[in-house]
C-alpha cells in the first residue's frame, strides 16, 4: 500500500461495492436491473441507481457517516485538492521561511495518513462482511419462498 492514489481508488471501489451489496440485500429485485445493460432494458424498466443515490441510501438506512467517507475518497480519487497537494510536504519552518519537499513518485504524506487508510480499509471490510451475511440471508429467504411455490 505504498501508492496512496491507487490505494484510495481501490478502497473507494470497495465502498461502492459495499453500498451496492447493502442495496441489493434490501432490494433483491434490483439484480435484474444490474444484470442487463442499460441500453438493453425494456422501455419503462427501472434505471440503475447513481452512486450518489446509493451513498444517500447508505446514510439513511445503514450508517450516518458513509457520505462523508465517500466524499473524502472521491476527493483523492478525482485529484481534488487532497490529491493535488499530496506530493508536497512542509518539512522545516525557521526564521528564513518554510522548506518544502516534493516527490515525483506517489507516497504517503505521513505515516499517519497510511494508518488512517488502513483503518478505513478495516472498517469497510467489517461492514462488507455484514453486508454479505445480510445478502446471503436475503437470498436464502428467496430460495425458500421459491421452493415453497414450486409445482
Amino acid at each position: 500500500m505504498g501508492n496512496p492514489h491507487s490505494a484510495i481508488a481501490l478502497i473507494r471501489q470497495l465502498a461502492e461495492t459495499l453500498a451496492m451489496t447493502f442495496y441489493v440485500s434490501d432490494h433483491p429485485a434490483y439484480v435484474e436491473v444490474l444484470s442487463t445493460r442499460p441500453e438493453e432494458q425494456p422501455r419503462g424498466a427501472p434505471n440503475r441507481k447513481t452512486m450518489q443515490k446509493l451513498v444517500s441510501y447508505m446514510d439513511k438506512h445503514h450508517t450516518d457517516q458513509f457520505g462523508i467517507v465517500y466524499a473524502d475518497l472521491c476527493e483523492m480519487t478525482h485529484f481534488g485538492s487532497s490529491a493535488l497537494w499530496s506530493p508536497h510536504q512542509s518539512v522545516e519552518r525557521d526564521e528564513q521561511g518554510v522548506t518544502i519537499s516534493w516527490s515525483s513518485a506517489p507516497k504517503w504524506k505521513t505515516e499517519h495518513d497510511a494508518l488512517v487508510c488502513c483503518a478505513l480499509l478495516k472498517e469497510l471490510a467489517g461492514a462488507m462482511e455484514q453486508a454479505l451475511i445480510r445478502l446471503g440471508k436475503t437470498l436464502l429467504t428467496l430460495i425458500d419462498v421459491d421452493s415453497t411455490h414450486a409445482p
